[in-house]
């Protein structure tokens, strides 16, 4: 199962790149993304595990995330996390934090 992270912010230059590296520094794995822009903001969702490969559930994990890419987004607004039902993209449905500004 992952986790999934949701990103809403402004595009700009190097802005993937900056999330991605966030992800690696905090000790994230990405297992799948789906990256877009509309109207100039960048629309990004990426699935995670942590290194052992499995959904985030750790606080402190979750918080050194946020604020990672938080700093990675330069976004004006904190990140939240909200719960978000989804479908992983390996079977169940399941009730996993969606980090978002």
């Amino acid at each position: 199962m992952y986790t999934l992270v949701d990103i809403q912010t402004p595009d700009r230059l190097g802005l993937l790149y900056n999330l991605v590296r966030a992800f690696g520094e905090s000790g994230v794995q990405i297992a799948l993304s789906r990256i877009s822009t509309r109207k100039g903001a960048a629309l990004d969702g990426f699935y995670v595990t942590d290194s052992e490969g499995r959904k985030l559930r750790d606080a402190a994990t979750i918080a050194r995330l946020q604020k990672a890419l938080q700093s990675a987004s330069s976004a004006s607004r904190p990140l939240k996390i909200t719960p978000r039902r989804l479908t992983s993209p390996t079977g169940p449905t399941s009730l996993t934090p969606a980090l978002r500004p």
